[in-house]
């Protein structure tokens, strides 16, 4: 791979876009030190590419990480989303969205059209809903991927995030103008792990150009400029005290009217 595929647009901001936080409890359940999706899981998931080494889909890429791990754990196995279908899909819909353009996706739009479903094996897969995560609240983040399967990061990546990735580090923040904010250009990732405490590795893990990438926690915080967790089912959070369904329902429909 000759240089990396960005394709994240500048962060687009509405106001009607909700704070997750307004539909958690004030007192969160207890959320463990380090956590890992994939193996809180019933079958193996695959880390690839998603095109993402050919277009500017990474919005669509995390989309399709996200969307895999979302079914692996309702479904219990990966069988029914395929590579191959899963490629094709992410290929496709990055062309829709895009406007047969590979110029790239505005993270705000391409969530709003998940909330209306995308095609993958010739099956309907949307979200209920999702909720910007504040990107300095580790307490919010580790909660969003620990109890809502995964973030989605939308990062200004600095030029050494690129030197980093090719020599296998973890993103950190580094002095320097190939320091700056944006000089590499904006990406969405899927997270699928955190660590709170080891000092080796701490920091949220991405799945992002085929394989997964670690970034301290003040790297997040300095370089992502949008940032949302996603609610899969509404169903599975009905009568629960983690996810106030109803009161979700209400702004919703409130938003829509």
């Amino acid at each position: 791979m000759n240089g990396l595929k960005l394709g994240k647009l500048p962060a687009r901001e509405d106001k009607r876009t909700f704070q997750m936080r307004m539909f958690l409890p004030a007192k969160l359940p207890p959320i463990p030190d380090s956590f890992n999706v994939d193996n809180s899981l019933p079958c193996p998931m695959t880390i690839d590419m998603l095109a993402n080494d050919e277009l500017g889909d990474c919005v669509m890429a995390g989309r399709g990480h996200h969307t895999r791990r979302f079914e692996g754990k309702e479904q219990g196995c990966l069988t029914l989303l395929p590579d191959k279908s899963v490629l094709s899909a992410v290929r496709s819909e990055y062309i829709r969205e895009g406007h047969g353009q590979d110029n790239g996706l505005v993270v705000l739009d391409s969530l709003n059209c998940w909330r209306k479903g995308w095609t993958v094996n010739r099956r309907r897969y949307n979200i209920y809903a999702f909720g910007r995560i504040h990107p300095g609240d580790r307490e919010e983040i580790a909660a969003a991927i620990y109890l809502l399967g995964g973030a989605q990061f939308g990062l200004e990546l600095p030029i050494s995030a690129e030197t980093q990735f090719f020599a296998g580090e973890p993103w950190h923040i580094v002095a320097g103008p190939k320091s700056k904010k944006g000089s590499l250009g904006g990406h969405l990732v899927y997270n699928h792990k955190y660590e709170m405490k080891s000092c080796d590795a701490a920091g949220v893990t991405a799945i992002t150009w085929g394989k997964e990438q670690l970034m301290t926690w003040d790297f997040l915080e300095y370089y992502c400029d949008e940032a949302f967790a996603v609610v899969d089912n509404r169903n599975k959070w009905l009568g629960s005290s983690t996810l106030d369904v109803e009161k979700l329902d209400g702004y919703l429909k409130a938003v829509a009217g």
